[in-house]
């Protein structure tokens, strides 16, 4: 082995032991809520209203199907905020218009979104239009902060088969790592 191959080798190790090092858990990360990726699925299904089939399904990314007249709410497992994509994998009918609905507390779970964004109104609902199989993200205008559970309601006469729900967390879009944001602090007495 020639000096620089070794040289190579040992800066290798090193920089293995740093990136270990980096990413070992701390004390403090416990508390340390923001996500991994941002990308973020939702975790469980809450609740189903009406007709769901397969409800289930969508969490790991086959089709459920939602009913007219019919709703189900997703839980993310904690408060998120971003983009909210859906891939929708069929629909019967013409066009079938989803009601998507945002809360932070499972108190106000339903077809429209709570008050979280103004202090005495609900924040309504936002409506989409599908026709066929489509993969939509909601429009930067539409970003959603604060909410753990989204409610995706069939507004039509016809079903529509959800296959996929994401979240694309924009909260300290600087950071590729969201774990990895500035300024915190532990302390190492509980109390």
């Amino acid at each position: 082995m020639t000096v620089m191959s070794r040289w190579f080798a040992a800066t290798i190790v090193l920089c293995a032991i740093s990136v270990c090092y980096c990413v070992s858990e701390k004390p403090w990360d416990r508390f340390n809520l923001a996500p991994s990726s941002r990308t973020i699925y939702p975790v469980s299904v809450y609740k189903t209203t009406g007709s769901i089939v397969d409800p289930s399904a969508v969490l790991t990314g086959n089709p459920t199907g939602i009913d007219p007249g019919s709703y189900i709410t997703l839980d993310f497992g904690k408060e998120v905020g971003g983009i909210i994509t859906l891939s929708v994998h069929s629909i019967s009918g013409q066009g079938v218009e989803l009601g998507l609905g945002f809360s932070e507390s499972s108190l106000f779970v339903g077809v429209a979104s709570d008050s979280s964004a103004n202090c005495c109104n609900s924040d309504g609902v936002l409506l989409k239009t599908f026709k066929g199989k489509e993969v939509w993200t909601t429009p930067p205008e539409y970003l959603r902060g604060g909410f753990k559970y989204l409610t995706l309601s069939n507004n039509s006469t016809g079903r529509i088969n959800i296959d996929r729900v994401s979240l694309e967390w924009t909260p300290s879009p600087d950071t590729k790592n969201p774990r990895d944001y500035p300024n915190y602090f532990y302390c190492s007495d509980d109390y």
